[in-house]
């Protein structure tokens, strides 16, 4: 994939994961499926956060 439509992706993955989670606890959308969703949501940005702490860290270690 390239480098933009890595970024593209990471995007919207973030924005629908966020606006899930919003809209639940909002209680506009309620229910099992709900929480299904805002469970992968919350996995998606653990995700994303544990990548962006990989790349900054392991990219620190191979500049020195």
């Amino acid at each position: 994939m390239t480098k933009n439509l890595e970024t593209a992706d990471d995007i919207v993955k973030l924005v629908l994961a966020c606006s899930t989670i919003v809209l639940f606890f909002a209680r506009v959308i309620a229910g099992p499926f709900a929480l299904a969703l805002v469970f992968l949501s919350v996995l998606i940005l653990l995700i994303y956060s544990a990548r962006l702490l990989y790349k900054k860290f392991f990219n620190d270690q191979a500049n020195k």
